[in-house]
């Protein structure tokens, strides 16, 4: 007999991350369940990275040339999902030299 897996509505998984966004309990869970930790930080990573590749594509529609400083633990995801864009990638240490 299969089990029945349960699917979360999309009012469920905002109120999902609306609560676990709470630094105080990300910090929390971290010290006594870091594994648990881990895998939420890593989907909220993960939306994170879809509502960023959604403004950074808004904006480059109307602007055409723009700059996004983004954190280095989203660059690999955002190049992936902006990569139609064909964004130029460079660390901010190197930009000066552009």
């Amino acid at each position: 007999k299969a089990e029945k897996i349960y699917t979360a509505t999309r009012e469920e998984k905002q109120e999902f991350h609306r609560k676990v966004r709470d630094p105080k309990l990300l910090r929390k869970l971290k010290k006594i369940w870091p594994e648990a930790h881990r895998v939420i930080a890593s989907n909220l990573g993960a939306e994170r990275d879809k509502v960023m590749a959604k403004n950074i594509r808004g904006l480059h529609f109307e602007n055409k040339e723009m700059a996004a400083i983004i954190g280095m633990g989203h660059l690999y995801a955002l190049e992936q999902l902006l990569s139609d864009l064909h964004p130029k990638v460079l660390p901010l240490n190197e930009y000066h030299k552009v």
